[in-house]
């Protein structure tokens, strides 16, 4: 018989039923984490709620809840994450909209507290940031371990306009693109 993990990986996030396309993202990157790495490392969920209210019936695996809208729940999360032995990383899925605040700056208070790695993931990285968006990234970036972006390009931005030195992995998401071929023959085949 194995025995539990004492190795978890917080994922922080919108998890479903929230629908949004960040919440299909954390569940499915965290269930490949799971399906991949049990029992030598399990996953768990800090979801956020939208607008300081929690109308979801979230599953197991969401052990922590955000109101995204109140800070003292950003702070009150913090606690029982330090407080955890087992969380050893944490996994932020950043989309602006996600997270409190002016322009989302709530979320460098609950990194300030945090006394674990912190990995973030920019969903979304917007060129030519206007004063205080560019010092909430750069804000972010100093409280990260990591920073995962999707493209080569959100690299160049976050350089060159966010004047970001920080370690950027990029880790392509979606469809590649492939070559389209003809079908013509294939088809001939089925008839």
């Amino acid at each position: 018989m194995q025995k539990e993990s004492d190795s978890h990986i917080l994922f922080v996030g919108t998890y479903p039923p929230r629908e949004c396309g960040i919440a299909t993202f954390t569940r499915d990157l965290s269930d490949a984490v799971s399906n991949r790495l049990s029992p030598l490392i399990k996953t768990e969920i800090l979801a956020m709620n939208n607008n300081g209210v929690n109308i979801y019936n979230y599953p197991k695996k969401v052990s922590i809840q955000i109101s995204d809208t109140d800070i003292h729940s950003y702070i009150e999360a913090t606690k029982k994450v330090n407080s955890s032995k087992k969380i050893k990383l944490l996994c932020v899925q950043h989309e602006f909209g996600i997270f409190g605040g002016e322009r989302g700056d709530y979320l460098i208070a609950f990194l300030e507290l945090i006394k674990k790695p912190v990995i973030i993931t920019f969903h979304s990285v917007i060129p030519n940031p206007d004063p205080h968006l560019k010092k909430v990234v750069q804000a972010i970036s100093e409280r990260v371990e990591e920073i995962v972006v999707m493209t080569d390009k959100a690299v160049t931005i976050l350089r060159n306009d966010y004047s970001l030195r920080s370690r950027i992995s990029v880790i392509p998401h979606g469809i590649p693109t492939v070559p389209f071929e003809n079908q013509d023959s294939e088809k001939k085949l089925q008839i």
